[in-house]
């Protein structure tokens, strides 16, 4: 094990986190809320026909857990942001669409988003941006191979 590298790495990691919650990046909602929006019109874009996710692909996809979107979904719902109806055939599925509303707001927080990320990418560079963008890319791909204890 690599003592010195893991501090570091940890430190930087630990900086951005605190630096990205302090500035608040996501204004109007939070950051579940963001995410799961962010995932539902992604989703509409690519599937234009079926612009709808189950809860529990919205689970897997952000890696909450069922009790945290069940309160994220209210909450998103009770805002008029989503709707969620349950499946014909199978009652435990519930399906959530992003209504017209949800997607205003999401779009104006996406906007918000990136100018707060072009700021970032002025700041360090094209060629550092892309590379700290192949970098973050690993950094979560390898967290998904990461033994739970």
């Amino acid at each position: 094990m690599n003592i010195d590298r893991n501090e570091k790495l940890l430190s930087a990691w630990l900086k951005l986190t605190a630096s990205l919650w302090n500035e608040r990046m996501v204004m109007t909602m939070s950051f579940n809320e963001a995410f799961v929006l962010s995932l539902l019109s992604s989703n509409s874009k690519e599937n234009p026909r079926c612009p709808m996710l189950t809860a529990t692909a919205l689970c897997e996809g952000t890696g909450l857990l069922k009790s945290q979107m069940n309160r994220t979904l209210n909450i998103l719902e009770d805002k008029g942001y989503i709707t969620r109806h349950k499946s014909s055939n199978d009652k435990r599925v519930v399906f959530v669409t992003l209504t017209p509303t949800g997607r205003a707001a999401y779009l104006k927080e996406h906007e918000h988003i990136l100018d707060v990320v072009d700021n970032i990418a002025t700041h360090i560079g094209s060629e550092r941006t892309e590379e700290v963008s192949r970098a973050l890319e690993d950094l979560a791909e390898a967290t998904k191979h990461i033994e739970r204890w």
